[in-house]
């Protein structure tokens, strides 16, 4: 589970950091309008911190950036149905479609990896919480089987 936060909260502070370094926000600035200190701005740059809904709400008031996003992350669609989703895509061009698309599969694609991280560890835990010395798969059954009858 912690993985998958820290993903998370990685992909909100690379958005944040993103933004506000193409709109020249400097760490000061951040760590002077929201009143905190730099080591918290910096952690929520680098994703070591978490967003909150406070925080979020000023950083998006403040520097005109996404409040979702900044509080769900980048791969967020919100209430957006799917049609909404699909309609936005067919309104750009090729190269912006391919591109979205795309990053999207790659979003995906890390999200099914951490759950798959995620639940290797959790199987582990358990087996060793059982005391379980080992655990075949379906197929290591079946050639087992196949092997003891032959």
């Amino acid at each position: 589970m912690a993985m998958v936060e820290d993903h998370e909260n990685n992909q909100k502070g690379s958005y944040l950091k993103r933004n506000t370094i193409d709109k020249g926000i400097s760490q000061k600035q951040i760590q002077d309008d929201l009143g905190v200190s730099q080591q918290y701005v910096s952690a929520l740059l680098n994703g070591k911190k978490s967003i909150g809904k406070r925080i979020a709400k000023k950083l998006a008031e403040l520097y005109d950036l996404n409040e979702v996003t900044l509080l769900f992350g980048e791969g967020f669609q919100g209430n957006n149905t799917k049609e909404d989703v699909n309609s936005t895509i067919k309104n750009k061009p090729h190269d912006e479609q391919m591109e979205i698309l795309l990053n999207k599969i790659e979003n995906l694609e890390q999200k099914l990896d951490i759950y798959q991280q995620r639940d290797s560890l959790y199987l582990k835990s358990i087996i060793a919480f059982l005391g379980i010395d080992q655990i075949s798969t379906d197929e290591e059954s079946k050639e087992n089987k196949k092997s003891r009858t032959n």
